[in-house]
């Protein structure tokens, strides 16, 4: 056997037997039609985008495994350039899609949208920067994005040359297509995007974003009203709201405003001039104790009357009814934060890199975000001419892990909503006792007992975690809405939730039964000895 060409992970290999000299000559990866490139190397310099390593980790993992380096870094960077062309494009149709699903929903074509940017590394010295508008439905997808780079690979390398070869360096830089297209501060990027996107919006779609929630630290919305990007109309803008109290009452503008002053209110109380007059007895440790007749102190839980009246001004700045209106709804950004997250995992923000690998993870992020990990497929199909078995497989097993996270979520908040509900329940049985005709003096009171403020318990289910970002006062303000969660540490969990399992020959989403005892982070066809039992349509 011998090795008669190697291209990256591609060899050709001949066979000669010993006996009649007849050769045979096998290669171990087809060739992309129209191209002279190879489909092992092609999936290889894609999965390094996914995995976040590009050619140099791949050179690295390929060592590791005992397996041909990679393609060069040269070709490698000429080849991104192509393979963003064909990434963009589905990208786009995905966007487009999701447009139309936004305006189906939305019944018209004046929609809400959220918006915020996202910068390459860390700080305001980024090179790279970019803002993406998502849809604000039950469902929220990647409705547009825009691009900023400060900086050009190819114009920084071609300055080696500029003095010793001056004519092959003005050759460079006319046949270049140059990645720079901005030039003032890094900080300004978001504004600077997030105005682009809405003033192509009808020309690209034929909408406009007339709702925008943004996160109140940027010059974004002040960007959108000076700009004024549809003449005669209005942009109306939605802070973010965490907190429990906006959550639960942000369908009623009156009931919102009545418990956002009940906060200041119930710290405000002491036992000579108790006021929660607005509060509810769900969390209002005072309400409690009336109702089941026992004694109340308001000393450890209120704050000095020079503390908050030094910061009443700013509960008198934003909790009147103008600007607790734009609240309703509760409109946030965790789909934005959860779009990011995805960004950094296949371009990491420690590592420096160029405009196009910036551009190209963050088009795959969309694809995977709007539609899912199987529809990767279909942009493997493009290039290489199939999908590929195992390449199924494995979309497949990412998508059900990320539907059956979920799951689990919607079914631990199912859970939170069903004890409260149960302990309401019990609250009120026992104010019915409390209320029944008996004997006053049978009725002691142990001071050791009194009802206390609910935002003392140390229930951590009911906690506020460090990504909720709530201002809170009580314990029900401390629950967190479940669903706002991207997180994939819930796996952990012991539950017995049921798995969304999608069907490779249907393409939608049917159940399996729970696992025997198998990890849900092994790839079952990987695996000779799993014994999950799958849906016969797999």
């Amino acid at each position: 056997m011998n090795i008669n060409k190697r291209e990256g992970l591609f060899v050709i290999l001949s066979f000669q037997c010993s006996s009649c000299n007849n050769t045979i000559t096998i290669g171990t990866s087809p060739k992309v039609v129209a191209s002279d490139r190879r489909d092992i190397n092609i999936r290889s310099q894609i999965g390094g985008h996914l995995y976040g390593i590009r050619c140099a980790g791949l050179a690295k993992l390929m060592g590791a495994m005992n397996l041909p380096s990679p393609i060069q870094d040269q070709i490698y960077s000429k080849w991104d350039k192509n393979l963003l062309l064909s990434i963009k494009s589905f990208s786009n149709r995905s966007m487009t899609r999701a447009v139309n699903e936004a305006v189906t929903a939305a019944n018209g074509r004046e929609l809400m949208v959220s918006g915020d940017g996202f910068w390459q590394t860390r700080g305001f010295q980024s090179r790279h920067g970019a803002a993406a508008l998502l849809s604000c439905n039950t469902t929220p997808k990647v409705l547009d994005i825009e691009t900023c780079s400060k900086t050009c690979n190819v114009c920084i390398g071609a300055l080696a040359i500029k003095k010793s070869n001056p004519v092959k360096y003005n050759d460079v830089i006319r046949s270049h297509q140059c990645e720079k297209n901005y030039n003032k501060s890094s900080g300004t990027i978001e504004a600077h995007t997030v105005l682009n996107m809405f003033k192509r919006s009808v020309s690209k779609y034929g909408i406009y974003y007339t709702s925008y929630v943004g996160d109140g630290d940027s010059k974004t919305f002040t960007s959108l009203s000076n700009a004024k990007p549809y003449p005669g109309q209005n942009i109306i803008r939605l802070q973010m709201a965490f907190a429990s109290t906006v959550r639960k009452c942000k369908h009623d503008l009156d009931l919102l405003l009545k418990r956002t002053w009940a906060i200041f209110w119930h710290k405000y109380s002491t036992n000579e001039d108790p006021r929660h007059d607005s509060c509810s007895i769900d969390w209002c440790g005072y309400l409690k104790a009336v109702r089941n007749g026992t004694p109340y102190d308001h000393a450890p839980h209120a704050l000095p009357h020079p503390v908050l009246d030094a910061i009443k001004p700013v509960f008198e700045n934003l909790c009147f009814r103008e600007s607790v209106a734009r609240v309703v709804d509760a409109s946030s950004q965790n789909q934005n934060e959860g779009f990011h997250s995805l960004v950094w995992l296949m371009s990491p923000k420690h590592k420096t890199t160029s405009g196009t690998t910036f551009e190209t993870a963050f088009h795959l992020v969309i694809i995977i975000f709007n539609d899912g990990y199987f529809t990767l497929g279909d942009l493997f199909n493009n290039i290489c001419g199939y999908r590929g078995h195992y390449t199924n497989q494995a979309m497949i097993h990412f998508d059900n892990s990320r539907l059956h996270s979920e799951s689990k979520t919607n079914n631990r908040k199912t859970r939170k909503e069903a004890d409260r509900s149960v302990q309401k329940n019990v609250d009120n049985d026992q104010t019915n006792n409390n209320n029944a005709p008996g004997d006053d003096n049978d009725k002691t009171i142990n001071s050791d007992k009194q009802t206390d403020d609910d935002y003392n318990e140390t229930n951590s289910d009911n906690q506020p975690t460090s990504e909720d970002n709530d201002t809170t006062t009580d314990s029900d303000e401390c629950i967190t809405d479940d669903r706002d969660s991207t997180s994939s540490s819930d796996d952990s969990s012991t539950d017995s939730d049921d798995k969304t399992i999608l069907s490779l020959d249907t393409k939608t989403n049917e159940d399996i039964e729970r696992n025997d005892g198998t990890s849900d982070n092994e790839y079952g066809y990987y695996n000779p000895k799993d014994r999950r039992r799958i849906s016969n349509s797999l």
